[in-house]
């Protein structure tokens, strides 16, 4: 999970440095009890609908990692007041990626990995 949130929060910082005009940006990492919670905002110029319609690569890339671990992408913005993304991480894996952890021979199956390493796999299979 830790390397889709660097990628995440580094597009976006990359994102407000090439569009936003931004002179401040937050960046929070929390939890709620079922979620990781990632919230970025700045105070440029605020993305607007039409803007959304011809995607970059950037805003792509960011709701498919997020979308890889379960988790939501949003965007808003209002012009003149800043753009904030906010990225939803279910702190559990996603019941879709548990069969990529089943042992092989009938009747067995592994546990859901919870380790570093367990996470790692999850992020080199997908």
């Amino acid at each position: 999970m830790a390397p889709a949130l660097f990628g995440i929060v580094q597009e976006s910082l990359t994102t407000v440095a090439r569009h936003a005009g931004a002179t401040q940006v937050k960046v929070s990492l929390t939890t709620d009890e079922l979620n990781l919670l990632l919230p970025v905002s700045e105070s440029g110029a605020g993305i607007v609908a039409d803007a959304l319609t011809g995607i970059g690569i950037g805003l792509v890339s960011m709701r498919e990692r997020a979308a890889a671990l379960g988790g939501k992408f949003n965007i808003a913005g209002v012009p003149g007041a800043g753009t904030t993304i906010e990225v939803t991480l279910p702190l559990t894996l996603p019941l879709l990626r548990r069969k990529q952890y089943e042992d092989r021979s009938p009747g067995r199956r592994e546990t859901t990995p919870s380790s570093r390493d367990g996470i790692k796999k999850i992020l080199a299979d997908t």
